[in-house]
C-alpha cells in the first residue's frame, strides 16, 4: 500500500510545495547567469552567490538528511552548483 504525500490536515507538507518554487528560482539564475556571462564573460566562483541565496531562501524545507522531498530540494540545488561549477566558455557558446 502506498503512502499518501498529505499531512493529516489534507495539505501537502511545506517541502513538496515549496519544490516547485526551487525548480522556479533555479531556473532564472541560470537565465540571469548566462545572460550576465555573455555580457561579461565567466569569472571564478561562477554561480556561488546565487546557489548560496538560493539555499538561504529555501533553508527550511532543504536538508541532506530530513525527509524525501527536502533530500530531493537539496539535490535540486546540489545539481545548480554542479551546473555553475562545470559552465565553461563551450557551454556559453552554445547558450
Amino acid at each position: 500500500m502506498k503512502r499518501s504525500r498529505l499531512s493529516k490536515n489534507g495539505s501537502k507538507p511545506r517541502a513538496v510545495r515549496m519544490s516547485r518554487n526551487i525548480d522556479l528560482a533555479v531556473a532564472n539564475a541560470k537565465k540571469r547567469l548566462v545572460a550576465k556571462a555573455k555580457k561579461s564573460g565567466l569569472w571564478e566562483n561562477f554561480g556561488q552567490d546565487e546557489a548560496n541565496k538560493i539555499h538561504l531562501k529555501f533553508a527550511d524545507v532543504v536538508d541532506p538528511y530530513g525527509s524525501g522531498a527536502e533530500r530531493e530540494n537539496y539535490d535540486k540545488i546540489n545539481e545548480f552548483r554542479n551546473w555553475a561549477m562545470d559552465f565553461d566558455q563551450h557551454d556559453l557558446e552554445r547558450a
